[in-house]
């Protein structure tokens, strides 16, 4: 049997699709349809549209194919012009990369740039990249073609998912599906979502075994908003996955049979906590409670070499150099995969009487899992679950730098089966506290009597807010990491601000919070008002935009995390200034997100203290006018102004 692929990601190599079809390429046709086409119906001020859009794929030869043909509209639509093409490096390649402006006037200019390739972002322990490249002569009434084609390696299946609905109109789309069609002992299922009526894919015979295929015709946009959950779990797609041949038809008895599967899994590579016993003693030497015991434990296993994480070049240039079939062999190595390691912490614990339960968790990184669909690869790392102090707490040592007690946010608040001989049960996996992550602001600022601000501001970064950042900058270099900190930090400040880290950053001291100093120096913070000077009542809020304009709402609230935002600002005032009035204080509550600010003076030292935070991860629409209410308020109370007033213009009254 095959191994599956570990997520959802789009596939193909042009060129072996090429070979494998036996087709030549050549564009589709224009037709004069796409040619006299002026707006999109409904909607007249579209930017651009998406006239033809097409996705071939094979998991035979490991590939999927894109080609795309879009006409600019407007000046607002040339930004449709500049490609973007996102992938995991390492599995998966690109190539096949074409493309071509027609001008209005039927002009042809084929594309004959360079392709560049751009580190995008962490994503779920994988570096995502993209490549880009920008069309030619692109100008509204301008049509565009390009076409690319991911590649795997065939040894992998992995689950395609067909993409429906876009952030522009398709008028037409064509899917073709090649499910692998060797002896796997696993079939190909899929589950549909929000497709329009009337729309479903397929089975048709070809020039394979079979094929499976869906054309869609004048799929309106999606919708984008603040705050928004997964744009997967919300848009119209089509979700294929491979599972046995039990599949949709009994799901409760699928699970039940994976959880048995997996706890035989786990037991096995357990093994006899006996031969652990020894390890487990010599760790946790000189503990004197369980919860010491379990630390230690944990920090142990985190210490090892993790396979499914390796730097970045190890992960494009090879094979894992070792495999684990017990604990045992985990220890002996001196390290394994995440779920190695995971289970290996389960092992350790249960050698020094710790009772440990496992469960298979999910991810939310991308989308929601189902349990009412049986794929298995959506619960794809095990993790432990342990009752501390009275409190149930799920510890991923597999997951690089992640503290003790804290899952990832993408694998907290997410439906996990827990694992039992009498097969299992679906719960979902403990969010992090909400007094646990927040980024904290503060320092001593001095106001000039020019209205120029300085000082240096102490940052706190504690819970996920913390974990996320060791982890998304791990394989990065020191000058890489204070680089993208520090882009971070001067995002709160106008682009006239000297912003410089102040010392050295924690990086590695994944228990503390990520803590770290910056010097900033901001002109024409203070603003003249005829006799009066106007200070800003945070330095951090005064440029944020306003946030949920529209008057109304489609999707839910999304946070990744309850979090909350604390600052807490000393200003101090220069000699010749005194102070005249202070903001109002103000403390809101709306539904699982609240706000407080306080304002207070001592001497020519004025201090501020604004707190803004969630404990909710997904909030109905339904809350939408309240929401806007509450973040109108909260937007109002920011921009209030401290009132000061020179001492020359105080003696003249």
């Amino acid at each position: 049997m095959k191994p599956f692929r570990l997520q959802l990601v789009l596939s193909l190599a042009l060129m072996c699709f090429l070979l494998a079809s036996g087709r030549a390429w050549a564009w589709p046709q224009l037709t004069p349809e796409q040619r006299a086409f002026k707006a999109v119906p409904g909607i007249p001020d579209a930017p651009a549209v998406i006239l033809y859009h097409e996705v071939t794929s094979n998991d035979n030869h490991g590939f999927e194919a894109h080609t795309f043909r879009i006409k600019i509209l407007t000046q607002a639509g040339k930004k449709y012009g500049d490609i973007s093409i996102p992938y995991r490096k390492g599995p998966f390649s690109i190539t096949g990369i074409a493309a071509r402006t027609i001008l209005p006037d039927g002009t042809v200019v084929p594309f004959k740039g360079k392709v560049l390739d751009q580190l995008v972002a962490q994503k779920n322990g994988a570096r995502v990249y993209k490549k880009v490249f920008a069309m030619p002569d692109v100008e509204p009434g301008c049509i565009i073609d390009y076409t690319y084609a991911y590649a795997w390696d065939t040894d992998w299946l992995y689950s395609t998912y067909w993409n429906v609905q876009k952030d522009l109109y398709t008028v037409h789309s064509y899917f073709d599906y090649v499910p692998y069609s060797g002896d796997s002992g696993f079939q190909i299922y899929w589950v549909t979502h929000q497709l329009p009526k009337g729309l479903a894919p397929k089975r048709v015979h070809g020039t394979h075994k079979y094929e499976i295929r869906m054309t869609a015709d004048n799929i309106a946009p999606y919708i984008t908003e603040d705050d928004m959950p997964p744009l997967r779990s919300l848009v119209a797609g089509v979700h294929f996955f491979y599972s046995d041949k039990v599949g949709l038809t009994n799901v409760k008895d699928f699970w039940k049979r994976q959880d048995k599967a997996w706890l035989k899994q786990a037991n096995r590579f357990i093994g006899k906590t006996d031969k652990l016993r020894g390890q487990a003693d010599k760790i946790t030497a000189g503990s004197t409670s369980q919860q010491d015991k379990l630390h230690k434990l944990y920090d142990y296993v985190q210490s090892l070499k993790n396979l499914s994480y390796p730097p970045h070049a190890d992960a494009i240039t090879g094979k894992p150099p070792f495999r684990n079939g017990s604990a045992s062999d985990a220890l002996s190595h001196g390290g394994g995969t995440r779920n190695d390691l995971n289970l290996l912490l389960a092992g350790l614990a249960q050698a020094e009487d710790i009772p440990v339960t496992l469960a298979r968790s999910s991810s939310r990184y991308d989308d929601f899992f189902a349990t009412t669909v049986a794929d298995p690869k959506g619960l794809d790392a095990y993790i432990d679950l342990v009752s501390v102090n009275g409190q149930q707490l799920a510890f991923d040592p597999g997951t690089p730098g992640c503290p003790f007690g804290l899952l990832p946010w993408y694998r907290s608040g997410s439906p996990m089966l827990v694992l039992d001989k009498d097969g299992g049960k679906f719960a979902v996996s403990p969010l992090p506290q909400d007094n646990e992550t927040a980024v904290q602001r503060g320092g001593k600022l001095t106001l000039g009597e020019d209205g120029s601000l300085q000082g240096t501001v102490n940052v706190k970064l504690s819970g996920e807010e913390a974990f996320n950042w060791r982890f998304d900058t791990r394989d990065d270099d020191a000058a890489t990491r204070q680089r993208e900190l520090l882009k971070w930090v001067r995002h709160w400040f106008p682009n006239n601000a000297d912003v410089q880290l102040n010392g050295a950053v924690n990086w590695n001291a994944v228990e503390q919070p990520l803590a770290f100093a910056v010097n900033i120096k901001l002109p024409y913070f203070a603003q003249n008002a005829g006799s009066h000077v106007l200070v800003p009542v945070d330095p951090f809020e005064m440029f944020e935009k306003a946030r949920l304009q529209n008057p109304a709402r489609t999707y839910s609230f999304y946070f990744d995390y309850p979090s909350a935002t604390i600052d807490d600002v000393d200003f101090v005032l220069p000699r010749d200034f005194n102070l005249t009035a202070l903001p109002k204080g103000a403390t809101l509550q709306q539904h699982f997100i609240q706000y407080q600010l306080r304002t207070s003076a001592q001497g020519n030292v004025i201090h501020v203290h604004r707190m803004a935070g969630s404990n909710c991860e997904i909030i109905p629409a339904k809350f939408h006018d309240v929401f806007r209410q509450y973040f109108g308020m909260v937007k109002h109370n920011d921009q209030q102004r401290i009132l000061l007033a020179r001492a020359a213009t105080v003696a003249a009254n």
